[in-house]
């Protein structure tokens, strides 16, 4: 059996399955150490515990954001975030490999990062309060495929034209329809995508633009 864990609730889900003669595999975040003091590693206190499975999300966004930067033309790019939920591990790293790569990079501005609850709808809303802001923003980043596609929405409505960028996915969610029917064959306008890590219902990571005056490439975040 896969559990996703999502907001924390790993340990409550496990504690579900103990007794039940059902091997689980705990998958997209990782069990904290506050979650380990209450159910110890694992095989110990939850033998039906048999492992977890997580991506190396620092790693992903930040060569997400090399992408991004390689596109760019700004010698100080001036960057937006939109973020998962605070307390969810997968958002945290997301955005510590976002930032690490502008730290090493030596140039660039993040102008504002903002919480989301990971879907379209969220992504494009964020992304009009970011825009209204920053309208000169060069980059606007998301944590997953979901919500930069929805931030490609309001940036196509309002005629801005930063790169956009997101990973990890779209999901399986009603909300993550629209996202995926937005992909390349009826959005002319993105330019580079990389593959997403699971075999879950997750997609691709992206950098997205509107048309410029050359058209996009694709470029490939192996």
């Amino acid at each position: 059996m896969i559990l996703v864990s999502e907001k924390g609730m790993a340990p409550q889900m496990l504690r579900m399955f103990l007794g039940g003669g059902s091997k689980v595999v705990v998958m997209h975040n990782r069990i904290t150490a506050e979650q380990r003091k209450l159910i110890g590693n694992k095989r110990e206190q939850m033998p039906h515990w048999i492992g977890s499975v997580v991506a190396d999300n620092l790693a992903g966004s930040y060569r997400l954001m090399d992408a991004l930067y390689r596109q760019c033309t700004s010698a100080q790019p001036r960057v937006l975030g939109i973020t998962g939920a605070p307390s969810t591990p997968v958002s945290q790293e997301r955005e510590q490999g976002v930032r690490r790569f502008m730290e090493q990079a030596g140039r660039g501005r993040c102008l504002q990062t903002v919480n989301s609850d990971w879907s379209f709808k969220d992504g494009e809303l964020k992304a009009r309060l970011l825009l209204a802001r920053y309208h000169q923003a060069d980059i606007l980043w998301a944590v997953n495929d979901s919500m930069a596609l929805g931030a490609l929405q309001a940036c196509e409505s309002l005629r801005l034209r930063p790169w956009i960028g997101g990973m990890g996915g779209a999901g399986r969610t009603p909300w993550s329809a629209s996202a995926r029917a937005a992909w390349p064959r009826r959005r002319p306008d993105i330019s580079c995508s990389a593959p997403g890590p699971w075999p879950s219902g997750m997609t691709i990571s992206t950098a997205s633009t509107l048309p410029r005056t050359a058209p996009p490439k694709w470029c490939s975040i192996a």
